[in-house]
């Protein structure tokens, strides 16, 4: 799974399969973040993919619960 995001926009994440035998590389949407006031500055995967921290602008850390689709804190 993997993260995509920037400025204020919501972060957005998606599978990204690769196929090791014939190589296909495919990019599957899987959920998008609610938008947040202040820019999101990093995004780093926790506890084996169940939860997304989301550094902001200011200072301040987000926690998406992945499998519960829901914001824990920010």
């Amino acid at each position: 799974m993997i993260a995509v995001f920037g400025e204020k926009i919501n972060a957005k994440l998606f599978y990204l399969r690769v196929d090791a035998q014939s190589l296909p590389v495919r990019l599957e949407f899987v959920n998008q973040l609610p938008r947040f006031e202040h820019w999101v500055m990093d995004a780093k995967f926790l506890n084996a993919d169940d939860y997304l921290a989301l550094g902001l602008s200011d200072n301040s850390v987000a926690f998406w619960d992945v499998a519960g689709l829901t914001m824990m804190g920010g």
